[in-house]
């Protein structure tokens, strides 16, 4: 199952509200993501408290993320079931402090920061 944190989810609108796209390309668009997560049975998740104090630990030690990638990321890492966390922010995939946290913990296995599977 792919699972989707809320958060990412609110930054795409977010992003797509603010972006200048008429509002007929706002709907399709819209449409077309929540089709994608029925079809590919996404679900979205909620941040756990775990989550937020790791991002808090990670927003401290590396100063080139930002909150919102903090969170993102935390979200994937505190989720010992998850394998991969799909970016193409090279300050994700980069980051020592990330790095370090990868396979730590109660995690099964080390987690994957990459741009593709």
């Amino acid at each position: 199952m792919i699972k989707l944190p809320f958060l990412v989810v609110a930054e795409l609108m977010n992003n797509v509200c603010r972006n200048g796209m008429d509002a007929a390309r706002k709907e399709s668009f819209i449409k077309s993501f929540l089709e994608l997560m029925n079809d590919k049975n996404i679900d979205f998740i909620p941040h756990q408290k775990k989550a937020l104090e790791l991002a808090t630990h990670l927003s401290n030690c590396d100063i080139s993320l930002d909150v919102t990638d903090a969170l993102i990321v935390s979200q994937a890492l505190g989720d010992k079931y998850s394998t991969v966390l799909l970016t193409n922010d090279g300050r994700l995939i980069d980051s020592p402090e990330i790095n370090k946290i990868r396979e730590g913990g109660d995690r099964l296995r080390k987690l994957i920061i990459s741009e593709s599977i």
